[in-house]
């Protein structure tokens, strides 16, 4: 498949630009920064973001809360139900540019918070699978999810100007074609009291080693 030398050729390519500055907001994740939690690795700091609930911290742990699968929407409610998976994974990252990275590079990449969701344990390395191929294999099932997804993926091939197939980007394009505002610009399945519950928990955007 031949690579295309950048996600910026999508803006030339469909009538659907780019999450800007502000779509940040809501396209990925924040990285607010609380010192409290600043001995956290980055799973921890994500399953603490991301809980619906005021999570419970032991000793720099989640121990307690309650999440959503990014992706499918069934509810966690324990962290050994919960995995931290990559957006944009380890594969398609070097499929499209970060074999390229420096050591230094590829640890950013791989613990960088816009690029990490929770999502169900259980099946994780049947969805990674699923994942390492892109959007052009695989989306998830739901509508608004779907938006989110594709919306994220962009964004942080965006961020790292990691380069596309063809065929990626006519899945992109297709995708995104079909998310309204309100499906794009919105955390699937976040409430009220969901979005009060992560901007309490304020993970920190740490150097900590997911992979160690």
């Amino acid at each position: 498949m031949r690579a295309l030398p950048s996600l910026l050729v999508f803006l030339c390519l469909s009538q659907t630009a780019l999450p800007g500055a502000a779509d940040a907001q809501t396209s990925a994740p924040s990285r607010q920064s609380d010192t409290d939690r600043s001995c956290m690795t980055t799973r921890q700091a994500v399953l603490a973001r991301d809980s619906l609930v005021e999570p419970v911290v032991r000793n720099c742990t989640v121990v307690g809360g309650r999440w959503e699968d990014a992706w499918t929407g069934v509810i966690l409610e324990r962290p050994s139900e919960a995995e931290v998976s990559h957006v944009v994974p380890t594969l398609a990252s070097s499929d499209s540019g970060g074999q390229l990275w420096t050591a230094e590079q590829r640890h950013a990449f791989l613990n960088d918070p816009d690029n990490l969701a929770v999502t169900a344990a259980a099946g994780a390395k049947t969805m990674e699978r699923k994942r390492s191929f892109g959007p052009a294999v695989w989306l998830p099932n739901d509508p608004t999810r779907r938006c989110i997804y594709v919306r994220r993926w962009l964004f942080v091939k965006t961020k790292y100007d990691l380069t596309a197939s063809a065929a990626e980007l006519d899945a992109l394009r297709r995708a995104m074609a079909t998310c309204s505002s309100e499906q794009s610009g919105s955390q699937a399945g976040q409430g009220e009291q969901g979005g009060q519950a992560r901007d309490r928990a304020g993970a920190p955007a740490t150097a900590s080693d997911l992979y160690r």
